[in-house]
């Protein structure tokens, strides 16, 4: 097992929850809905980097060599799907809508303001089923389960 890959999966499960506990706060209503748009996608691209990531490092791939890819999910998504990541419409979905906001091109959107930048706003109940099954495929890839004795388990599928 892989120190490294298992340590990026769990802060990526850990963003995740984050975005759970934002989204069901009582507070997340009206203009605190807006408030949160950016912080909530901002977690959730930096997610989907780190389960990438942690993916590629559970596959050999270099901690340098990942690096590399910096933010772009674009890059991290096509070199795991070349390596033989199980992916599917909504994961392939849900890079293509974080990617350049989280800094594909260095546009960085989620993390500095930009007068005329757009968000396109994740549809979390969707968001979080497509996070779920992103989950099952690295957590079982990179074994952070089962080196606990437990099956990777989705919970909204």
């Amino acid at each position: 097992m892989n120190d490294e890959a298992v340590v990026r999966y769990a802060t990526a499960k850990e963003y995740v929850e984050a975005i759970k506990l934002i989204i069901t706060s009582p507070h997340y209503i009206g203009k605190h809905m807006m408030i949160a748009v950016r912080p909530t996608h901002l977690l959730a691209g930096f997610a989907t980097e780190l389960y990438l990531k942690a993916w590629l490092l559970a596959d050999g791939v270099s901690s340098k060599d990942v690096q590399k890819h910096g933010h772009k999910l674009l890059d991290l998504h096509a070199d795991a799907v070349a390596r033989g990541f199980s992916t599917n419409s909504g994961i392939d979905a849900l890079v293509s809508n974080l990617a350049e906001p989280h800094g594909q091109n260095k546009d960085y959107v989620f993390r500095y303001t930009h007068t005329d930048a757009k968000i396109t706003p994740l549809a979390w109940d969707y968001a979080l089923i497509v996070f779920d099954s992103l989950d099952v495929i690295v957590d079982a890839h990179v074994g952070a389960s089962v080196s606990y004795g437990l099956k990777p388990k989705a919970i909204y599928s």
